[in-house]
């Protein structure tokens, strides 16, 4: 008996047949409805897909025997491998290299025919090839019809070894998507504190001013205690402390909802004017304060559903960047307009500025670009914006026909899609 010989370039075509990742697996009747068929084409009563390993053939299909893997240094299939084309033994006890094989001592193999499973690096895997077990040929047609097969099992090994793939790089898709999600809420926090440290001296300044009142209130009723208290004059500071106090509650609560983390933010029913509220409520000050008008429309109806303080924060965006562009322009004002259509409303924020030139407007929702000088902008800003827009069905974008500066925030109406949710 001659041994089944190792190819000189076994040690790549078993690596390639491991990256297949096929070998042990459950049998499929994409390979099983395969070596039926030809049993039924050959008339064999055998039929096998095998897959030649380093010390084994093994089985993906079989038919007609009921072992899963055999030696490969006494098989067929390992001298099948090293063929171009089919591999026909017409009867194995008149051939010198398997006649006293103990397949064929067994009277398992007279008859074999093999067609080499090659993959387009050239490597033959195993076979696809039927047995029987008294000599015979095949017609022309059987052999043409077991080679049509084999082609297919190769194909089926390629799908095989593609769906392999495509399942690691959708898992490590879902990794990156995951990585980048979080990566996407932790520079949302980043910008939303770097808006909170530019407002920060207006809200001391807003908070300072109600703190002066309520001290001054402290000393004039300090003085009434001593000289007489006139009830209707203390009811009235009285009456100015609980405004004052209000006015700082809403100003603190205002911060600890921006500041609160969007990613575990509800999406809520909310009317416009409330949101132009928080908006303007953390930089109304701000504004004042470098003299520059902020020009709100008389009426504002409408719902959106939304995470209210992720939206607050674009319009936020906006408004200090139309701060910035305007304030040392002679004309300094800044106009809110919300516009109602049947299935989205608009809400656009626009400056005294002139408008963008055409070759930065191209650019500005890209991450990191920017105008402004080092240390004075990340330019991450207006791309955060846009994904904040874009996570809740909506869009921002730059209106190029203005004449002034003019960014529009769509939003869609209330009710809420199915798929918005705060996770």
């Amino acid at each position: 008996m001659l041994k089944a010989p190792i190819p000189s370039n076994d040690e790549e075509r078993l690596k390639e047949l491991l990256e297949y990742r096929i070998l042990d697996t459950e049998p499929e009747s994409a390979y099983d409805e395969l070596s039926e068929l030809a049993s039924m084409i050959c008339k064999a009563p055998i039929a096998l897909v095998t897959l030649v390993d380093r010390e084994r053939q093994w089985f993906k299909s079989k038919k007609g025997i009921t072992d899963k893997e055999l030696p490969r240094e006494t098989s067929f299939c390992g001298h099948a491998i090293h063929q171009s084309d089919i591999f026909i033994i017409r009867d194995s006890r008149k051939d010198l290299r398997f006649h006293n094989n103990p397949f064929v001592e067994s009277g398992l193999v007279r008859f074999y025919a093999g067609v080499p499973l090659v993959t387009p690096l050239g490597h033959a895997l195993g076979t696809l090839c039927i047995i029987d077990q008294k000599p015979r040929d095949l017609s022309p047609e059987q052999i043409a019809a077991l080679k049509t097969l084999a082609k297919q099992v190769s194909r089926n090994l390629e799908l095989h070894r593609s769906l392999i793939n495509l399942n690691e790089k959708y898992s490590e898709i879902k990794a990156l998507s995951k990585v980048v999600t979080q990566q996407k809420a932790e520079l949302i926090e980043a910008a939303k504190f770097v808006a909170m440290g530019t407002l920060a001296s207006g809200m001391a300044h807003e908070i300072n001013n109600p703190l002066a009142v309520i001290h001054g209130i402290q000393r004039r009723i300090a003085v009434m205690i001593e000289k007489g208290l006139d009830k209707d004059k203390l009811k009235e500071l009285i009456g100015t402390l609980d405004i004052m106090v209000q006015r700082i509650t809403g100003i603190t609560k205002g911060l600890l909802e921006y500041s609160r983390e969007n990613g575990k933010e509800a999406f809520a029913t909310i009317s416009v004017k409330d949101i132009l509220d928080k908006s303007l409520g953390l930089c109304r000050q701000r504004l004042e304060k470098c003299q520059i008008q902020i020009q709100l429309p008389p009426d504002v109806e409408g719902e959106v559903t939304v995470q209210p303080m992720q939206i607050a924060q674009v319009l936020m965006h906006l408004i200090n960047n139309a701060h910035d562009a305007i304030l040392h322009a002679g004309e300094k004002w800044i106009k809110i307009e919300v516009q109602d259509y049947a299935d989205r409303i608009s809400l656009i924020v626009m400056d005294s500025g002139k408008g963008i030139p055409a070759e930065v407007a191209e650019r500005i929702m890209e991450p990191f670009f920017t105008t402004k000088d080092i240390g004075e902008g990340t330019g991450l800003g207006l791309s955060i914006a846009k994904g904040i827009a874009e996570s809740h069905h909506g869009k921002l974008y730059l209106d190029m026909k203005s004449p002034h500066t003019k960014f529009v925030l769509e939003l869609p109406k209330a009710e809420a899609p199915a798929s918005m949710d705060a996770s």
